[in-house]
């Protein structure tokens, strides 16, 4: 009886394993930022993985001090003319977004590229974090 749910157990993470070599994995990227002044705005990288450009993000959450606003984009590369893929403002202190979008590092730098805003009327720094499939 156990050589034969062994094998089914194999059987079935053989099945699961495909199944994830085809859809990606799962990553997620966390970064905070120094104190940010109203109306200035930082720019960051955050890593996806050497080798890794393409990206399908599932969420943006961002979380500044009480009281503080944010804007945010992502960009598709840090050149002088980057394509936008998100941007978004917050209405409070907390920006969450549940997306199923497309992303492509043009820089091929394994990076998402960041921009943040502080829009908000008191100094803040930011908790960022990006949860998305990386593709294989």
């Amino acid at each position: 009886m156990d050589v034969v749910v062994s094998g089914q157990v194999k059987k079935l993470e053989k099945k699961v394993e495909d199944l994830l070599t085809r859809l990606g994995r799962i990553t997620t990227m966390k970064k905070v930022t120094d104190v940010i002044n109203p109306g200035q705005e930082a720019s960051l990288d955050l890593s996806i993985g050497p080798d890794l450009n393409k990206y399908m993000i599932k969420y943006v959450y961002v979380e500044g001090f009480e009281n503080s606003k944010m804007d945010i984009e992502i960009l598709t590369s840090t050149s002088d003319h980057p394509f936008l893929v998100y941007k978004n403002k917050s209405n409070g202190h907390i920006l969450y977004d549940v997306l199923d979008l497309p992303y492509e590092d043009e820089d091929a730098a394994g990076a998402l590229h960041l921009k943040i805003m502080n829009s908000g009327s008191i100094p803040s720094s930011f908790i960022i974090r990006v949860s998305g499939l990386v593709s294989n």
